[in-house]
């Protein structure tokens, strides 16, 4: 079975897996992990990795005062 994603039926890609070297310069491996994060991740699933610092304050905050 391909898994084909494409917004024009004469062009496509067959998905694989993208690897990100971790030797990459700072820029380059930041590119690598946006061009893996928006092909592979729901907009859902961003705005949740996006927002996990506030996300993890506001569980701490609720934690803290039901004690």
């Amino acid at each position: 079975m391909f898994v084909i994603r494409a917004s024009d039926p004469g062009i496509f890609h067959i998905w694989h897996e993208k690897y990100c070297d971790p030797k990459l310069s700072a820029d380059r491996y930041r590119g690598c992990i946006r061009s893996k994060a928006l092909n592979e991740a729901s907009h859902s699933q961003l705005g949740i990795l996006a927002f996990k610092d506030e996300i993890d304050t506001h569980q701490a905050l609720r934690t803290n005062s039901q004690l």
